[in-house]
């Protein structure tokens, strides 16, 4: 099996708090208050299951947002959208960071990172 480092040192907790570190509306705040732990505990199991060699059997539906409402869903892709891909916001040099990185793409293992947001 082929062993990719990660391309960042940051966790996702820590890249949570980056990303909401700055010009966050109250409403908006209210909103992504509740997801800080479970992205993290998210991110801690996916890389549990990169060490193990056992990406094939996690369950997508543990990495989407509990409970899955609507405006939780946009607020997460707000903070993706605009405050990790967005030059103005302090998670753009991570984003950079991430796509820069040297290797493979750790998701398709094909080619350099291009972009950071892979989807099925």
């Amino acid at each position: 099996m082929l062993h990719i480092d990660r391309p960042v040192k940051e966790s996702a907790r820590e890249a949570f708090q980056l990303c909401t570190s700055t010009k966050v509306s109250k409403r908006q705040k209210d909103l992504l208050s509740g997801f800080g732990e479970p992205i993290a505990q998210a991110a801690d199991a996916f890389d549990s299951a990169c060490q193990a060699s056992v990406l094939h059997t996690l369950d997508r539906t543990q990495f989407a947002p509990n409970p899955p409402d609507e405006a939780g869903t946009d607020a997460l892709i707000d903070l993706y959208d605009r405050r990790l891909r967005s030059k103005e916001y302090p998670g753009r040099p991570l984003y950079d960071r991430i796509r820069n990185a040297p290797g493979k793409c750790p998701l398709c293992g094909v080619g350099r990172i291009k972009q950071v947001d892979h989807g099925p």
